[in-house]
């Protein structure tokens, strides 16, 4: 009821999941003997994921630590040249004493954090740090501790685990990360890329870029998001173990044996949900006006208590029929007119073709007209 960081602050995915936790347990409690379905729309925390999820964002492309022969010459060459360099300004005769360095300018940049060297760098996710009885643990600022650990849940198609990271016995690079191409190969070399790419070898593989970019810029803009082969992030991010990994929510309903869906974005006339915030907010509108926090707080109540059950589930039944309509192939106009035109029904008759040809609603029509 009062958002806000010093308030009571946004429901996060840790509250979503404790809600969804408490309404398991009482629908399988009462009801054990029926199918439960819980249904959520498109928010953001109802698809967050777990912080060690598997994901093909920010993977390198190459081993991490990776260096080529040619940055290891030139690193070692402009090793020696410095070397050179301070021999020589050693030997050179000095008359006057060093100016003081400059001091910096007013709204200088300031400067970035160094690298890691590579033989420290590796890809791993952070996490929250956990309290012996499962509780975040927070450090003195109030701030979430963070640890790192390395991202798991890779599989190959037929199910096989595939570690992402390479043994701690490897000579070069003991533990880091494998990276896109060499996760990728390992797939390709079992077949798992044949759907996608029946033709791809090991060179053409290797010549893929690591992500696409936009005009300006952006990472991670493929022009055809649909593609499986533009780019390695692209192959990776269609590959079904990555596609398919579960929000905290999903995992949290499955445990108590509930299915989760979540309804189409941009699409209102197919969430009940909104049909009933829109019958809430009316008759919140119909309350007498008060500048009282406790009477908002009242009215507010009493309007969600306020729709009820038939309501609810002719919403049910009115967004069906909109998914009748868009099932048999109505765009917008033609469903709007559908819907309104059977209304009593819960789906389609089979004469809604003859209907909609005889009223003059073609595709991308008015349905007032």
């Amino acid at each position: 009821m009062r958002p806000g960081k010093n308030k009571d602050g946004y429901f996060t995915g840790v509250e979503v999941e404790d809600q969804a936790t408490a309404a398991c347990s009482i629908v399988v409690n009462n009801w054990p003997d029926f199918e439960h379905i819980f249904v959520y729309d498109n928010a953001s925390t109802h698809h967050k994921r777990s912080e060690a999820a598997l994901t093909a964002r920010g993977m390198p492309q190459k081993i991490s630590g990776f260096v080529s022969e040619a940055t290891k010459k030139r690193k070692a060459d402009m090793a020696a040249k410095q070397a050179t360099a301070a021999e020589d300004l050693n030997e050179m005769e000095v008359d006057e004493p060093g100016l003081p360095a400059p001091a910096p300018e007013v709204g200088e940049k300031k400067k970035r954090k160094p690298r890691k060297p590579p033989e420290e760098s590796n890809f791993l996710v952070k996490v929250n740090a956990r309290n012996l009885d499962g509780s975040v643990r927070f450090d003195e600022h109030g701030n979430p501790v963070k640890v790192e650990e390395r991202m798991t849940g890779a599989r190959f198609k037929d199910g096989t685990v595939q570690d992402l990271y390479l043994p701690d016995s490897h000579p070069e690079y003991a533990g880091k990360f494998k990276g896109m191409a060499m996760i990728l190969e390992e797939r390709r070399e079992r077949g798992d890329l044949r759907d996608i790419a029946p033709s791809i070898t090991k060179e053409s593989l290797s010549k893929l870029r690591a992500e696409c970019k936009s005009a300006d810029g952006k990472a991670f803009k493929c022009s055809d998001p649909k593609s499986h082969t533009c780019c390695m992030r692209r192959m990776l991010f269609n590959q079904p173990d990555f596609a398919e990994v579960k929000s905290c929510l999903e995992s949290t309903c499955l445990s108590f044996g509930v299915t989760v869906l979540f309804l189409p974005r941009f699409h209102p006339e197919l969430n009940p949900i909104e049909m009933c915030w829109g019958y809430a907010k009316r008759v919140y509108r119909l309350k007498p006006e008060s500048g009282r926090e406790d009477d908002l707080e009242k009215n507010a109540l009493e309007a969600l208590d306020s729709v009820p059950l038939h309501s609810i589930r002719k919403f049910v039944q009115r967004c069906g029929r909109f998914a009748d309509a868009y099932c048999k192939g109505l765009d917008g106009a033609q469903a709007a007119w559908a819907c309104r035109k059977y209304k009593g029904h819960r789906g389609l008759p089979p004469e809604y073709l003859a209907d909609l040809k005889a009223a003059g609603i073609r595709a991308g029509g008015n349905p007032e007209a």
